[in-house]
């Protein structure tokens, strides 16, 4: 989107626009209406001011136009309850997701915020029973690959950070990389526990700054499948084991310069939850 100027037959001077815009690019000209000037290029094209005018005068280019926000905003109950009520769910239901219900979480996504306002995001929806397969058989294969890690940490005891050697040296770890193993190996989809839709999001190499993007994306992505009766879970292993992987990138589609930066599964939960479970004391400095 790019900011063309302001409609001075519409623009009641009010300045909105001004204090909405963090790049500085609106001012009072003296008159009734309010200029607009972005001689640097600084405009992201966020449309905050778009969204803050009260009289649609800001005039833009863009493939649609902006959206009345639809509603009222909910309650803090009403958020809270969406929030904390949020379940981690592994047990879904033999039942598929409807194209129109994935395009509501889709449409959500969207607006997620993002860096400079970048908008690094795009997304894969699997619901073909080989594509998943093929990542939860490269997730396993990646498990059995760590085991040989952990069989030689002593020898990189001197080379890797404590923490990691902690995680080694931890026996639960390589058992319960063995059980999840065994399981697979009997039929059990222990990656993605049989979810009729996994949704890949994939950016740019940006660095560290890489997952900050795509873990908002789907923050939100999970939360709206939350708010239409749909479960998910966060699919760690499985993006850390082929987040660059040559076959998975080629077999999705994903170009060269991209990585998966998260997945989740998507299905209508099993379980049904009555209460919050215990989580420990917030733990906060007050300055």
């Amino acid at each position: 989107m790019k900011i063309t100027g302001i409609d001075e037959k519409k623009c009641a001077g009010c300045g909105l626009c001004i204090q909405a815009c963090i790049g500085n690019l609106y001012s009072k000209n003296g008159k009734k209406a309010v200029d607009y000037a972005d001689p640097n290029q600084w405009c992201t094209g966020c449309g905050h001011c778009i969204a803050a005018c009260p009289e649609n005068a800001i005039t833009y280019e863009a493939h649609e136009k902006a959206l009345e926000i639809p509603g009222k905003d909910p309650c803090f109950e009403d958020a809270s309850r969406l929030l904390m009520g949020k379940r981690t769910e592994r047990k879904y239901k033999d039942k598929d997701i409807s194209r129109p219900e994935l395009e509501k979480i889709l449409e959500v996504i969207r607006y997620a915020p993002s860096g400079h306002n970048a908008q690094p995001c795009e997304y894969i929806i699997i619901k073909d029973r080989a594509v998943i397969k093929m990542l939860a058989d490269i997730t396993i294969q990646s498990f059995k690959a760590f085991k040989t890690v952990i069989r030689l940490r002593k020898l990189m005891k001197p080379f890797i950070a404590k923490t990691f050697y902690d995680i080694l040296n931890n026996p639960g770890i390589a058992l319960g990389m063995d059980d999840m193993i065994s399981q697979y190996e009997t039929g059990k989809d222990v990656i993605f526990f049989n979810a009729p839709v996994v949704m890949v999001v994939h950016v740019p190499d940006m660095g560290a700054l890489s997952y900050v993007d795509p873990g908002i994306a789907m923050t939100h992505a999970m939360l709206a499948a939350h708010s239409l009766g749909i479960g998910s879970c966060w699919m760690g292993f499985a993006m850390m084991a082929v987040a660059k992987h040559k076959r998975v990138l080629q077999a999705l589609g994903i170009p060269k310069d991209r990585f998966i930066a998260g997945i989740t599964t998507l299905g209508y939960p099993v379980n049904k939850y009555l209460r919050l479970p215990v989580r420990n004391a917030i733990k906060a400095q007050w300055m």
